[in-house]
This record gives structure tokens, C-alpha cells and sequence, in this order.
């Protein structure tokens, strides 16, 4: 067994695949003769379809544990990029609760602000009626002397 081992060790995957028509024509137990000859030769020597077959699976082991290999290799970035985002996050529930603090005194400084600025505009209201009824009150008081003060006596 260590000889097919070794072999497919030394071989490529795609040598030993056979054209369909080809493998129907082998059966277990029989020996191929596997030449440089013709369609679906492999290389020289005579190896039956079960010894083809094994030589495939070693091949398509080997080929699955370099991809296994290859997966588990790419695991430690994963793994130091969730510790990362696991850090991240405790960060940010940390310093949510302050947050919710802040805004919660932020949003009585708005409404207190909001009394002052409504304040500021009914005075501002005021203002200006005051403003405008002083031109119709100064007319009212003239208008008023002129009635009352007497007349000029004539000379």
C-alpha cells in the first residue's frame, strides 16, 4: 500500500481520469493496461480499475486536506478580527449609558431654552404693539390739547 502512496503522491490529479466510454468498459477486478498509447492512457505498467480507483480517492484525500489545511489557516485572522469587534462593542455598551445621560441633560437644557426663547418672543410681541400704538398716541394727545386748550382771544 505505501507504493500507491508514493505514487500518488508523485502524480496529478487530472492523469488519472477516464473518458467515460473507457471506464464503462472496465470492470472490477480487471487489469488495465495503462500506456503512453491512445485515448485514456494513464503511463506505463498494467493497474487494474480498482487500484485506478484507490489512486483517485488518495488523490482527492490529499487534495481535500490541503483545502482543509488552507481553511484552517485562514481561522486565526477570523478569530483576531472577532476579538477585535467583540472589543469594539464592549467599548460601546460601556459608554452607552453615559451617553444616554448627556442627552437626557441636553434635552432639559433645550426645553428650558425653549420656555426662555417663547418668554422672548411674547415680549417681542409686546415691543413692537407698544411701538406702534406710541405714533397713534402721541396723535391722541395732540389731538386732544388742540380741544382743549381755549381759544386766542383776538387783540
Amino acid at each position: 500500500m505505501h507504493r500507491w502512496i508514493t505514487l500518488a503522491q508523485r502524480c496529478t490529479l487530472p492523469l488519472f481520469r477516464l473518458p467515460e466510454s473507457r471506464a464503462a468498459q472496465i470492470s472490477e477486478g480487471s487489469t488495465v493496461n495503462i500506456s503512453n498509447e491512445g485515448e485514456g492512457t494513464f503511463g506505463p505498467g498494467p493497474y487494474s480499475a480498482g487500484e485506478i480507483r484507490i489512486l483517485y480517492l488518495l488523490l482527492e484525500i490529499k487534495e481535500k486536506i490541503g483545502k482543509m489545511e488552507n481553511a484552517t489557516g485562514n481561522l486565526g485572522t477570523i478569530d483576531q478580527r472577532l476579538l477585535e469587534v467583540i472589543v469594539a462593542a464592549n467599548k460601546a455598551a460601556t459608554l452607552l449609558p453615559g451617553i444616554q445621560n448627556t442627552l437626557t441633560e441636553h434635552n432639559k437644557d433645550l426645553n428650558g431654552l425653549g420656555k426662555r426663547v417663547d418668554f422672548a418672543i411674547t415680549v417681542g410681541k409686546v415691543a413692537v404693539a407698544i411701538a406702534a400704538l406710541i405714533p397713534t398716541i402721541v396723535f391722541i394727545y395732540h389731538a386732544v390739547e388742540r380741544l382743549l386748550s381755549p381759544l386766542p382771544l383776538p387783540k
